[in-house]
């Protein structure tokens, strides 16, 4: 088995709060284009372990112990295969709830999102209104409503903000399925408004979630839809949030071949790997809430700089799976970290995965060279301990270490 890693590096420092400008977004993202640096793509992942939290009616949830186990994966291509533990228990206490009033939010307001240093606030209603809350002073908690806009005839949904670099801008996901893109405009003496750059999907395409993806490169945005397939956009000039272009399309499945032709998908996840590297790619994990389980498990796809295209790297679910829907995912930052972990939600509980950067410092074997016998029943690998293993599936396609070849002494 092929296992990929991820590298590990420390995510970008955030950013500190600045006193409001009257220099138009134009200037400012033409400044962040010139100081942008290059990326270089690399590397690829896999998952190493996971531990699962189960939801408690007590006040102390906690994650029960079990022995560390193998568990082995079929029905993937042998870059996807990948071996999974379950690790030791942990705890979660619960304390004392207490609540800080900062900002008054309008009646029917069933969304929100901060901005990249906290100093931002979001709102979506059921209405289809937006509104921005602001603090006066970087130091204070008190937020107060500063822009409010009509961006559909529905209801908000969802609202995400574009990265700073890019100025201050937001997609609102509606009930409608249209995300709709908003910037901040602030030119010579006009007051300050916001006004609608672009916008994707409709009634006939509805659009179940959009993120924007941290690359290097150039701004991304991947949006999952409730026909089950995903588009990757990507920006054509980083100082309009006007022109897109399709970069990629494609459905959450390992097998390229294998589509699916009417899905139907109430709900779906996305989150962006939050690190930006020059030493690996950008990624991001997908799942779907859908009629079709082979869509629903979460799969961490890569985009493969060489080829220009986007890759299924890893599948984070476990063979009793059965393709249980997804409520919602998370990647995390990682400050330092040799690992990544990744939050899974579904409706029997949260397990959280644990993707190593090396596996070599984790006791895990790294592969580098495979091969197939005649038949295609044996699997023969080698890696870094200079031992040959050959690999057979049982009765039930589950694939199991059949022989240890030592080398000569």
């Amino acid at each position: 088995m092929s296992l990929l890693y991820l590298s590990n590096h420390r995510g970008p420092p955030p950013l500190t709060a600045k006193k409001p400008s009257r220099i138009s977004r134009s200037l400012h993202k033409f400044l962040r284009s010139i100081f942008r640096p290059k990326h270089n793509h690399n590397i690829t992942m896999s998952i190493e372990a996971a531990f699962y939290v189960y939801d408690t009616s007590s006040a102390l949830a906690t994650i029960p112990e079990v022995p560390e186990t193998w568990l082995e994966f079929d029905g993937l291509s042998p870059e996807m295969t990948t071996l999974i533990t379950r690790t030791g228990s942990d705890q979660f206490l619960s304390t004392s709830s207490f609540g800080i009033s900062f900002a008054t939010l309008d009646k029917g307001t069933i969304c929100s999102s901060w901005n990249y240093c906290g100093q931002r606030l979001a709102t979506g209603s059921m209405d289809g209104t937006i509104t921005i809350f602001d603090t006066s002073d970087p130091a204070s908690s008190v937020f107060s409503s500063t822009f409010k806009f009509k961006v559909n005839n529905g209801s908000v949904k969802k609202t995400v903000w574009v990265p700073p670099e890019y100025g201050d801008a937001i997609a609102c996901i509606c009930s409608d399925g249209s995300l709709s893109i908003w910037e901040e405009i602030a030119e010579d003496s006009e007051p300050v408004k916001w006004k609608q750059c672009t916008s994707f999907g409709g009634p006939l395409e509805q659009v179940l979630d959009g993120q924007f993806g941290n690359s290097i490169t150039s701004l991304k945005l991947t949006m999952a839809y409730s026909n089950g397939h995903v588009k990757v956009y990507e920006i054509l000039d980083s100082m309009e949030l006007t022109n897109w272009q399709l970069q990629a399309e494609f459905q959450n499945v390992t097998d390229s071949l294998t589509k699916f032709g009417k899905v139907s998908c109430s709900l779906a996840s996305i989150s962006w790997n939050p690190q930006r590297s020059e030493n690996h790619p950008a990624s991001f994990v997908l799942g779907f809430n859908s009629d079709t389980p082979q869509l629903n498990s979460p799969k961490v796809w890569e985009f493969d700089q060489d080829h220009q295209r986007w890759l299924p790297v890893a599948e984070l679910a476990e063979v009793s799976d059965n393709g249980d829907c997804v409520h919602t995912l998370a990647w995390a930052p990682n400050i330092g970290r040799p690992y990544e972990l990744i939050a899974v939600a579904k409706s029997n509980g949260i397990s959280i995965w644990k993707m190593a950067s090396n596996p070599d410092l984790n006791g895990r074997l790294s592969v580098w060279q495979m091969e197939w016998d005649m038949s295609g029943m044996t699997l023969a690998t080698s890696g870094t301990d200079g031992r040959v293993r050959l690999w057979q599936s049982n009765l039930n396609g589950v694939w199991h270490e059949q022989a240890i070849i030592e080398p000569a002494t």
